[in-house]
């Protein structure tokens, strides 16, 4: 009798051995150590983590996010905006368990990550002010020289900085009078000024 592939289904499900599940230990911490030492012989020592928690001193499991954090947050706060080698060193874990953490807090809005390339990438605790702002100014000058139009593009490729990043910075300092800027060919153009040239002159 031939039958449907429904019914073939149902009579291999029906055929196929019962899997069998491991049990679920249920011994306590005194049993257990028993047969640890039964297997191990009574020198055996027993995991750090035994019955208390780990003290901090003898937790070197750098991968550990929340200390990780406390430890940044000390270090930016006392330091203001730091490059992540600058980080590292003072922290003292290495580069990728740290790097983990600080995108941790960068996705929870704890951390902001500033561009500037007088210092690098620039990491700070979230509304701090920006303490080497005034060094990415002052390399953005020094690459204009007087009577010469620039485009953010311009600058953007002396200094390794995004050309938004700099067109930012640009229109501040044409508010400050340190710049003038006119439209031309669908860009943008910047001079120094004169105040712009004392400025430059100190850069």
């Amino acid at each position: 009798m031939l039958l449907s592939q429904k019914d073939q289904s149902r009579l291999c499900i029906k055929a196929m051995p019962e899997r069998k599940t491991r049990p679920i230990d249920t011994y306590d911490e005194d049993r257990l150590r028993e047969m640890m030492i039964a297997l191990d012989g009574p020198n055996g020592k027993a995991p750090p983590s035994w019955g208390h928690e780990t003290p901090p001193e003898e937790n070197n499991n750098t991968g550990r996010p929340g200390r990780n954090q406390d430890k940044v947050l000390a270090a930016l706060e006392e330091h203001g905006e730091l490059t992540l080698p600058e980080i590292v060193e003072l922290v003292g874990v290495e580069r990728d368990s740290l790097s983990v953490s600080m995108y941790r807090m960068l996705s929870a809005k704890k951390l902001e990550r500033r561009t500037n390339s007088a210092a690098g990438n620039l990491w700070a605790i979230a509304g701090a002010p920006a303490k080497r702002e005034q060094e990415m100014l002052d390399e953005i000058l020094r690459h204009m020289k007087p009577g010469k139009e620039y485009t953010s593009r311009d600058i953007g490729a002396a200094t390794r900085l995004s050309s938004n990043v700099i067109a930012r910075r640009m229109s501040n300092m044409n508010k400050q009078g340190i710049l003038t800027c006119r439209m031309y060919k669908k860009r943008y153009r910047w001079k120094l000024t004169a105040k712009g040239e004392q400025h430059g002159k100190f850069a």
